[in-house]
C-alpha cells in the first residue's frame, strides 16, 4: 500500500470489525470490515475506548484481537514530501576532489525528469547511482572487472576499464562527460540506459527476459534496431535502450513510438508503485 502524505499508519483487519462515523451526536455505524481488509490511518485518539481515524470522519476502534497496526518504516517516512530533487540527493554519488560540475549537473536533471514514483522505487531497493570522474574500474565496487573484456565487446579491444557506464546491480556507475553515444558507448543516453539495467534487475525482476517482453522484443527489435547486434540480440539491452528512449527527450520518446508501439506502451504502462 502506497504511503500518503498525511499517513501515520496502517490497520490490517484480523477479524471482523465495525466501521464508524463519527457525528455531533456520536458514532453512527457504517459497515462490517471483513478480514483481510487495509486501511490508511491518519490519526490516533482515546475517544470511544480508543480510535484509528482513517479520514472522512471514519474510525475503527483499536482493539487488538480484531485489528493490527503498524507504523510506516523511517525510509517511506522520508519520502513524504520529497520529490525528484529531494529523491536525487538521497540516490546519487558525487566524487570527491575536482570534477566536471556543469556535465554532473546536466545528468542529475535528467534524472529528475524521471517519475517519482520510480524515483522512490530506486530509493527503497538501495540502488545508488555513482559518478565518477574516471574509469568505472577505479573504483573499489568495479575494480575486479579490470582487464576482462564485456559481453558483446568481443573484437574489439576494449575491457570494463574503456567502457564508462555499467548498471545491473545495487551500484550504477557513470562516468561524468561520457553520457552521449559515441562517447565509449552506443547508448542514446547512458545514465537512463545503465539504471535501466537496475530497474529491471531489481525493482522488477528481470521484467526483460518474461515471455511478454520477449515476444515484443523479437517482433520489434529490427525495426527499431535494425543490424545493431547488441539489441537485437540481448533482451535485456533492448529494453535498456528503448526505457532511455522513452525517457530522454521528446524527439526520442516519438521514435520509439513510432518504431516500436508495442515497446512504447509496455514501458509507459510500467507501474512503479
Amino acid at each position: 500500500m502506497e504511503l500518503k502524505k498525511g499517513q501515520i499508519g496502517r490497520v490490517t483487519v484480523n477479524e471482523p470489525i465495525n466501521l464508524w462515523k463519527r457525528s455531533e451526536s456520536g458514532l453512527v455505524f457504517v459497515r462490517i470490515l471483513k478480514k483481510g481488509e487495509r486501511y490508511r490511518v491518519y490519526r490516533m485518539d482515546s475517544a470511544y475506548g480508543g480510535q484509528f481515524g482513517l479520514g472522512g470522519n471514519l474510525y475503527i476502534t483499536n482493539i487488538p484481537e480484531r485489528v493490527k497496526y503498524e507504523t510506516p518504516s523511517a525510509e517511506k517516512r522520508m519520502l513524504l514530501g520529497c520529490e525528484s530533487s529531494c529523491l536525487i540527493r538521497q540516490i546519487v554519488s558525487l566524487p570527491q576532489g575536482s570534477y566536471d560540475k556543469g556535465e554532473a549537473d546536466e545528468i542529475l536533471q535528467r534524472l529528475e525528469t524521471l517519475p517519482v514514483p520510480l524515483l522512490q522505487q530506486v530509493y527503497l531497493n538501495k540502488i545508488s547511482i555513482l559518478l565518477t570522474n574516471g574509469p568505472i574500474t577505479d573504483t573499489s565496487e568495479f575494480a575486479y572487472l579490470r582487464g576482462i573484456t564485456p559481453r558483446g565487446w568481443e573484437g574489439t579491444n576494449k575491457t570494463w576499464d574503456d567502457i564508462p557506464g555499467i548498471g545491473g546491480t545495487k551500484t550504477v556507475a557513470i562516468r561524468i562527460g561520457y553520457s552521449h553515444r559515441g562517447a565509449g558507448h552506443g547508448s542514446i543516453n547512458l545514465e537512463l540506459h545503465e539504471l535501466a539495467h537496475s530497474l529491471d534487475s531489481i525493482v522488477k525482476n528481470q521484467i526483460s527476459s518474461g515471455k511478454v517482453f520477449t515476444s515484443i522484443w523479437e517482433n520489434e527489435k529490427e525495426n527499431l534496431f535494425p543490424k545493431e547486434n547488441y539489441y537485437t540480440g540481448y533482451a535485456e539491452e533492448f529494453f535498456a535502450e528503448s526505457f532511455a528512449m522513452y525517457y530522454l527527450d521528446e524527439s526520442s520518446n516519438k521514435l520509439l513510438k513510432k518504431k516500436a508501439p508495442r515497446t512504447y506502451e509496455f514501458i509507459r504502462s510500467m507501474k512503479w508503485q
